[in-house]
C-alpha cells in the first residue's frame, strides 16, 4: 500500500483484497497509512463493496496506534463480523479482549462509547496476505487457520530490533540462542548472497588490513538487504571488531530535540577493547526528500556536522574507529562528503543462478509445481531485481494458494491431503476450509501465482537513477580479480 493520502487507490486495494476472501457482506477491511511528511496517519475501514465505512486522521507517528484506531472503528460496526487486514500490526492485536485493550484502542472505544456509538468484539481478525511485514516475528492468528506449509518460507534479512536506531550487532554472536523462526533462520544463515561476493571480499580486506586501506568506506548499490548482510557478516566473522549499526531513518526520528553535536560525539567515540565500526545504513536517506517536517532542522545540522567528524576519522591516526556507510543513491551526497570516503565499493545484484536459488528459498517447503524452465524464465524476468524485490514477488505469489483454498467449495483427497477440485471431479466433497484441519489442506504454488506476484511488484528505480548509478560505478571501478566461475555474480 503506497503510504499516501490517495483514498481511491486505498479503496481499490481494499476491494481487491476483500474479493480474495469472498464478497461477504459481513467483512471489513482496515488499514492505516502515514501521511507524506506529516506526523499523522490515515485510518480507514472499508466494506466489501469498497465503500469507506469510517475514516479519520490519527495524530501519531506510530503505525501501531493508527492500526488500533482503525480496528476500533471497525469494532463499532454491528453488522460486520470479520475484520481483514493487510498489516502485521493488526494481526498482533487479533486477540481482542475488552478487559485487555491496548491504550489507543481503549481511548477510541471510550470516546465512542461516550458518544453513544455501539461496539462489540468481532469473531476473528484474519490476515489478507501471507508474509506481511516479513521482518517482524509476530505470531499469526489462530482463527481462521492458515495452511502451515507457508511457515516454511524464508524470512528476510533483518537486524531483529525493530525500534532501535543504533544496534550493536556483535551482542548476539556466539550466544547459541535460538529464535522462534527455527529452521527458517538456519536457512537464512546458509544462503549466501553471491551478488555481494566482490563487495564482501573488499570489506573483509578493509577490516583485516585496517588501517592500511584507510578508515572510511562507502558501500553503494540498489539492494538494502545486501548492506544488512555485509554488516552482519563482519560482526560474525571478525571478533576484533564491534559493529555499531546505525539506521538513519530511525536515528533521525529518535534524535529530534536532542543536541546534534552531543549525539555525534557519542557515535564517534573510539573503541576500547575492540575496533569500533560505525555502519551507517542508508546514509543517503537524510539527503533525499523523504524526511518529515520536524526532522528537517535536525537533519540539516547533522549533515553540516557529519563531514567534520568523518574527516577527523579519515585524517587522524586513530586505531580503533572506522566508518562504513551504505547508500542506494550516492550521487545525493555533496562533493565534500563524497571525497571523504577513501574506498568506494559497489554491491551487485544477484546473478542468474542465484536468482533461481532465491526464488526457491522464498518458496520454501510450500508444495510447488514449477518446472526448471519456469525457474529459468523467472530468473530472466527478474534480471534487475534486488534481493528484497524478489522476496516481495514470491510473497505476493503466496496469495495464490490462499485464494483457491478460501474460494473453493469442493475438495478431494490426494495422498491423505485435501486439494481444491471442481464439483464434477471424481471424489469431490463439498467442504469449507474453515471446518478443515490446517494440516490436512494442501494446495501447490503454480507458475501463474509467481507471474501474478511479478506483475504486482514494481522496480523502485527509475531510468535516471539507473544512469546515475552506472556513472558512479564507472567512476569508482576497482581492479578485476580472478574469481571462481561458480562464484561469479553480476555486479552491474
Amino acid at each position: 500500500m503506497n503510504p499516501t493520502t490517495n483514498v481511491e487507490r486505498r479503496r481499490h486495494r481494499a476491494k481487491a483484497l476483500l474479493k480474495i476472501h469472498g464478497t461477504s457482506e459481513i467483512s471489513l477491511f482496515v488499514d492505516a497509512s502515514p501521511y507524506a511528511k506529516q506526523r499523522a496517519h490515515a485510518a480507514v475501514a472499508v466494506d466489501a463493496t469498497g465503500i469507506c465505512i469510517n475514516a479519520c486522521t490519527v495524530l501519531t507517528t506510530k503505525i501501531e496506534e493508527a492500526e488500533e484506531v482503525a480496528i476500533a472503528m471497525a469494532l463499532t460496526s454491528t453488522k460486520h463480523s470479520f475484520i481483514l487486514s493487510h498489516s502485521q500490526v493488526a494481526i498482533r492485536n487479533s486477540t481482542y479482549n475488552p478487559n485487555e485493550t491496548v491504550p489507543a484502542l481503549s481511548r477510541e472505544l471510550t470516546r465512542r462509547a461516550a458518544q453513544g456509538v455501539p461496539s462489540r468484539p468481532h469473531k476473528s481478525l484474519t490476515r489478507a496476505a501471507a508474509g506481511a511485514c516479513p521482518d517482524e516475528d509476530a505470531t499469526p492468528p489462530k482463527t481462521p487457520p492458515r495452511p502451515p506449509k507457508l511457515a516454511g518460507t524464508r524470512r528476510r534479512l533483518s537486524v531483529c530490533h525493530p525500534m532501535e536506531s543504533v544496534i550493536l550487532l556483535n551482542e548476539n554472536r556466539g550466544t547459541g540462542s535460538t529464535s522462534s523462526s527455527g529452521a527458517a533462520s538456519a536457512e537464512e544463515e546458509t544462503l549466501r548472497l553471491e551478488g555481494c561476493l566482490s563487495a564482501e571480499r573488499s570489506l573483509l580486506d578493509f577490516v583485516r588490513q585496517y588501517p592500511s586501506q584507510g578508515h572510511t568506506m562507502l558501500l553503494y548499490g540498489a539492494s538494502g538487504s545486501a548492506f544488512i548482510y555485509l554488516a552482519k557478516m563482519i560482526a560474525k566473522e571478525d571478533p576484533r571488531w564491534e559493529v555499531h549499526y546505525v539506521r538513519m531513518k530511525q536515528f533521525m526520528g529518535r534524535s529530534i530535540g536532542r543536541d546534534c553535536q552531543r549525539e555525534l560525539e557519542s557515535l564517534f567515540t573510539e573503541g576500547k577493547d575492540k575496533i569500533k565500526m560505525l555502519f551507517f545504513y542508508l546514509l543517503d536517506t537524510i539527503y533525499g526528500n523523504a524526511l518529515a517536517a520536524e526532522e528537517i532542522d535536525y537533519a540539516q545540522r547533522f549533515k553540516t556536522e557529519l563531514p567534520e567528524y568523518i574527516k577527523r576519522v579519515a585524517s587522524t591516526d586513530k586505531k580503533k574507529l572506522a566508518v562504513v556507510a551504505s547508500a542506494r543513491k550516492p550521487w545525493l551526497f555533496p562533493n565534500d562528503l563524497q571525497s571523504l570516503f577513501q574506498k568506494w565499493v559497489h554491491v551487485g545484484l544477484p546473478g542468474s543462478a542465484e536468482r533461481i536459488r532465491l526464488i526457491k528459498a522464498h518458496i520454501g517447503h510450500v508444495p510447488c509445481s514449477l518446472s526448471d524452465s519456469n525457474f529459468l524464465q523467472l530468473s530472466r524476468m527478474t534480471e534487475d531485481y534486488t534481493y528484497s524485490e524478489i522476496g516481495n514477488m514470491v510473497e505476493e505469489a503466496h496469495l495464490g494458494p490462499f485464494k483457491r483454498i478460501e474460494g473453493a467449495t469442493h475438495f478431494k483427497k490426494v495422498d491423505n491431503h485435501w486439494e481444491v477440485c471442481s464439483p464434477r471431479e471424481r471424489g469431490a466433497v463439498q467442504l469449507s476450509w474453515h471446518t478443515m484441519k490446517p494440516t490436512d489442506v494442501k494446495e501447490p504454488l503454480v507458475y501463474g501465482d509467481i507471474l501474478d506476484g511479478f506483475v504486482k511488484v514494481e522496480l523502485r528505480r527509475t531510468d535516471k537513477e539507473l544512469a546515475e548509478m552506472e556513472t558512479i560505478r564507472l567512476a569508482h571501478l576497482e581492479p578485476k580479480q580472478d574469481n571462481n566461475p561458480s562464484d561469479r555474480a553480476r555486479n552491474s
